[in-house]
Formats: structure tokens, C-alpha cells, sequence
């Protein structure tokens, strides 16, 4: 379970816990001194993290966005970034990952694709993923008869380290938020919802999840050892000296 909230999150909230503050003191029947300085602290507090959010957002990448060059639109679990997809191989239901880290820090992360309403997923091989790496993860699926040709709503779940600390980051635009982990257990959800309620905000998170359509003719079952491979195919040279190295 991490506790490290995205700096955009924490910029929104500071905006909210702003706004509130001012329209609490501008809504007092009687402004006193000290409800004029209230006030004013909100509106200065919600004008400096609107110009943290603004900067934040138009962040310029220091290493190249290979994931964002695939493909326009991602997930993103506290950094581990990636895009999922099913097709056909020999036969076999292959789910296909491709994946980049937005830290310098290097990362090992594991996914878990289940159909809505089911309690039995499909998990990836273990995904080593160095300094900003990048690459593709390939991991087999059994699919009944019944099922195949059919449009299916997978749920998401990732679980992710950093075994060395994040480090900075170094790509900035972030993917669509994954809060439940490879057990679809999603406990630091709680403190984030709480942030949003004391801004003003109800915040209900269910799992993250995508629509793919089940190949045809291809396996109901597999052999024990059918697991599946990683593979990164770029990373930073972890030798190459960076004047944005290591900030835990």
C-alpha cells in the first residue's frame, strides 16, 4: 500500500481546501479582521497550487515517452505506467502489456486482469522495469469455448515497488489512475477519499477496468508452465551520470 500521493492530487486538494476557506469567511454574517485575513489566505492558497497545477501539467519530459508514442491513453499505478490489449498467437489468447516507468527509480510490478464479476484473474509475470524503462510484457490466457467472440469488461489490478525509492520523476504525464492492487485490494484509497471530503468532494473509486474482445479458436486450457515473459526494451544507462539522479 503506498502512501505517496500524486502531486496533482495534492495540488487539486490544496485548490479545494482554498476555495472552502474563502467561501467560508466571504459567507460569515460579520467579517472581522480575522476572517478578512481567513479569507484572504484561502484565495492566495488556492492561486498558489492552481500555479503548481499549471506547471505540473505543462512539464516537459526528460527522457522520451516511448508508452505515450504507442499509444495515446494508459493506466498508471503510482507511476508504473502501461496499456493493455488481447489478441491470438498460435492459438493461444495472448494479453499484451507495454509498459514505462515515470521515475528514475527502478520498479517491479505485477498485473491482474479478471472479468467484472468474477473472483478468478489472470496475473502477468513479474515486470522489472529500470530507470524510465520501457517494454512489453506477453502472458497467456485460457479462454472457454462459450466465451470466445464475446466483448468482455476486465477489471484491473496492479501491484507495484520501488525497491530502491522512486528517485524524480521524469515523465509527467500521468495515465488513468489504477487504485486496487493485484489483489484488487484498494486500502489507501481510504485516506485520499477522506482528503477529498474535507475539500467538499465525494470521491468513489471502483476498479479500474477495460472492454476487450475475446479472440476465437484458441485454447481452453493451459499447461502449468504457460507464465509468460517480460521483456524491457529501453531503459536509462543506470552507469550514465544525470543531473536529475537519485531525490528520495
Amino acid at each position: 500500500m503506498s502512501w505517496n500521493f500524486d502531486r496533482k492530487n495534492l495540488a487539486l486538494i490544496g485548490i479545494g481546501l482554498g476555495l472552502v476557506a474563502a467561501a467560508i469567511a466571504f459567507s460569515a454574517p460579520q467579517r472581522t479582521p480575522a476572517l478578512i485575513v481567513f479569507l484572504w489566505l484561502g484565495v492566495l492558497g488556492s492561486v498558489a497550487c492552481l500555479a503548481i497545477l499549471a506547471r505540473l501539467q505543462f512539464q516537459r519530459d526528460l527522457v522520451p515517452d516511448y508508452l505515450g508514442l504507442c499509444q495515446g491513453s494508459f493506466f498508471e499505478r503510482d507511476g508504473f505506467c502501461f496499456t493493455v490489449s488481447l489478441g491470438r498467437e498460435e492459438h493461444t489468447a495472448i494479453f499484451t502489456v507495454m509498459f514505462q516507468n515515470r521515475y528514475i527509480g527502478p520498479s517491479v510490478a505485477r498485473i491482474a486482469l479478471r472479468p467484472s464479476g468474477s473472483r478468478v484473474a489472470t496475473v502477468s509475470p513479474t515486470i522489472q522495469c529500470g530507470p524510465a524503462g520501457f517494454g512489453v510484457a506477453k502472458f497467456p490466457v485460457a479462454i472457454p469455448a462459450r466465451h470466445q467472440g464475446k466483448t468482455v469488461l476486465f477489471e484491473i489490478g496492479v501491484q507495484t515497488d520501488y525497491p530502491m525509492g522512486k528517485g524524480r520523476a521524469v515523465r509527467f504525464r500521468s495515465g488513468r489512475p489504477v487504485h486496487h492492487d493485484a489483489r484488487f485490494r484498494n486500502l489507501a484509497v481510504l485516506a485520499k477519499t477522506l482528503l477529498h471530503a474535507v475539500a467538499g468532494h465525494i470521491v468513489i473509486h471502483s476498479a479500474a477496468a477495460i472492454r476487450l474482445t475475446l479472440p476465437a479458436d484458441v485454447a481452453e486450457d493451459l499447461p502449468d508452465d504457460a507464465t509468460g515473459h517480460a521483456e524491457e526494451l529501453w531503459s536509462l544507462p543506470k552507469n550514465e551520470p544525470l543531473w536529475y539522479a537519485m531525490e528520495r
